[in-house]
């Protein structure tokens, strides 16, 4: 990649590298909008609405087929739900494994709507970022709400719902700063 200079008024030269990356609402495609919606009714549980997020997501990829990737995770996934799906009809807790089954079918959906909305890097940056967003406005900010406020156990400080559980918020946590400080030292 070719690296050009950026002089600023006082003669100062900066170098960077690359072509920066424009990341805008620009970038927001149906799939996007759609995982939005879903990030959004899972961190903040505002809205029941996350369902049709995803519907919303699934739709806006059916209707570019010619741009459907199906990698490798994708592929597994789908080979372990048809598996489980034969699998079931000779198990003697099918009343257990069809509700499962019907869980995975829909990580399955989040997965591929996932998948094939950010096609750009520009998009990823965009779903990385919302990403980010949702997290640090909803279950972050409740957390330190509550660190001050003294709710806790035992010293433990956590949020509500799926974000009670104080090592799952501290996993949750640890990938919303590795996505910022992937989105900080990338070109977006």
């Amino acid at each position: 990649m070719r690296s050009r200079s950026l002089t600023a008024p006082t003669g100062v030269v900066y170098q960077s590298s690359g072509p920066i990356i424009p990341v805008g609402f620009a970038q927001m495609t149906l799939p996007l909008f759609g995982l939005a919606i879903y990030l959004f009714c899972v961190h903040s549980f505002k809205l029941p609405i996350a369902s049709v997020g995803i519907i919303i997501g699934v739709i806006g990829v059916l209707m570019h087929p010619k741009g459907l990737s199906f990698p490798a995770p994708l592929l597994f996934m789908m080979a372990f739900l048809g598996w489980s799906a034969l699998a079931s009809t000779q198990s003697p807790y099918s009343g257990v494994v069809g509700p499962a089954l019907i869980d995975y079918l829909k990580m399955l959906l989040i997965f591929f709507v996932a998948i094939n909305c950010s096609k750009t890097i520009s998009q990823l940056g965009v779903l990385i970022g919302l990403w980010v967003l949702m997290f640090g406005l909803y279950p972050a900010r409740g957390t330190y709400f509550n660190f001050l406020s003294g709710i806790g156990t035992f010293g433990r400080y956590g949020w509500n719902f799926s974000f009670a559980n104080y090592n799952d918020l501290a996993a949750y946590a640890i990938l919303a700063l590795s996505l910022s400080a992937f989105l900080l030292a990338g070109r977006f």
